[in-house]
């Protein structure tokens, strides 16, 4: 490939084509790998909401969704829940 061409990709001026990509990878020695990006799709509402409140309070509030698991479990084995 050009290095004019090498040089407006690296500026930006333009964007490569996935094979343009391919081919200046392989030339790296490297691959593409397409993988889900860490925190998509996370509702940061609850993690705002969660710091929100005092150290004390979110270990209460951890205690509290222990116990209500550790309940719910209890009734899902005995076949109470559906």
């Amino acid at each position: 490939m050009p290095q004019p061409a090498i040089a407006r990709i690296e500026r930006g001026t333009v964007a490569p084509r996935f094979d343009t990509l391919e081919r200046l990878l392989a030339g790296a020695g490297a691959t593409l790998e397409i993988a889900p990006r860490p925190g998509v799709g996370v509702d940061r509402s609850l993690i705002r909401e969660s710091l929100r409140r005092s150290p004390e309070e979110r270990v209460l509030a951890a205690g509290q969704a222990g116990r209500s698991l550790a309940a719910w479990t209890l009734e899902s084995q005995r076949g109470r829940l559906s």
